[in-house]
């Protein structure tokens, strides 16, 4: 039997934010809260939820930058290809998803780590 142990560490200055916006049957903008966002850290989904159970996802789709979208990093904000509805076919509610990396307004550096272990 063998195993391995796996550890990372890092201090940096740039934060992993997630933001949910509904969908509001436009193409956008849909702007976002971080004025700092990082170019090209983004990465976008449109997932639908049960309108009964808003933390199961039914549906969601990665959306790529320059084929579905188009962002403006100094407005934070993005603009699809095509509108995105508030809701399905079946009254459930669209969301977009936003995960992208930001850089910290101070000069506070975050503590980072990740311990993995596989038998």
């Amino acid at each position: 039997n063998s195993w391995n142990l796996d550890v990372f560490h890092s201090l940096t200055s740039r934060t992993l934010v997630r933001e949910e916006l509904r969908g509001r049957g436009i193409t956008g903008f849909y702007f976002f809260n971080q004025a700092r966002m990082l170019e090209g850290s983004e990465r976008i989904l449109v997932e639908t939820r049960r309108r009964d159970r808003p933390d199961m996802v039914i549906d969601r789709q990665l959306k790529v930058r320059g084929k579905d979208y188009e962002i403006d990093y100094v407005l934070s904000g993005v603009r699809f290809k095509a509108p995105i509805p508030s809701v399905d076919a079946y009254l459930n509610p669209v969301f977009i998803i936003a995960l992208y990396e930001s850089e910290n307004f101070d000069d506070k550096l975050d503590l980072i780590q990740w311990i993995g272990l596989q038998f």
